[in-house]
């Protein structure tokens, strides 16, 4: 009796180990249909270009933000975005923010760009009687689009961050 138990134990168990080692690139049953949007060929990997700009422009210690962050940070709702990268200043008491986000079609372009133009607007308002010099260099700021990508540079180095961009959008 035991050796029966341990005998279909195994079996299940050669069974089990069988299916978690399917080839993870093998299309599915329906022929490779899918219902979430797939990034066409030439879409950029946005966490690859913010990490060139980290490695490239002198920053002041910076704070990674998550896909989740993005709602709380920010107020993008992730059904809008595709893919996105942001970094703000690990301090909290000046402004240094890069937010690059690739929208998930042409419809969310325009509630992200509204999204990112508050959040600029929120950082000038913050900064207006408490930082002079930050608020300068945040009314100098503005929020940019090209095709599906909307970004937004609060900070000093907006130039050297935005021709690593230019490479890449």
């Amino acid at each position: 009796m035991k050796k029966t138990i341990v005998g279909l134990l195994i079996a299940a168990l050669l069974f089990c180990a069988a299916g978690c080692g399917a080839d993870p690139g093998a299309q599915p049953a329906d022929g490779g249909a899918e219902t979430a949007a797939q990034p066409s060929a030439d879409a950029v990997v946005l966490g690859s270009v913010m990490q060139e700009m980290l490695d490239t422009v002198t920053l002041p210690e910076m704070m990674t933000l998550t896909q989740d962050d993005l709602l709380d940070y920010f107020g993008l709702e992730p059904q809008w975005c595709a893919d996105s990268a942001a970094c703000i200043n690990a301090n909290g008491f000046e402004k240094d923010e890069i937010i690059l986000v690739r929208a998930a079609d042409k419809q969310s372009v325009p509630q992200i760009q509204s999204c990112l133009e508050t959040v600029l607007e929120n950082a000038a308002a913050e900064m207006q009687d408490y930082l002079p010099q930050q608020y300068a260099m945040i009314r100098g700021c503005k929020v940019e689009s090209r095709d599906l990508y909307v970004w937004l540079f609060i900070s000093d180095s907006a130039d050297p961050l935005r021709a690593v961009l230019d490479k890449y959008v």
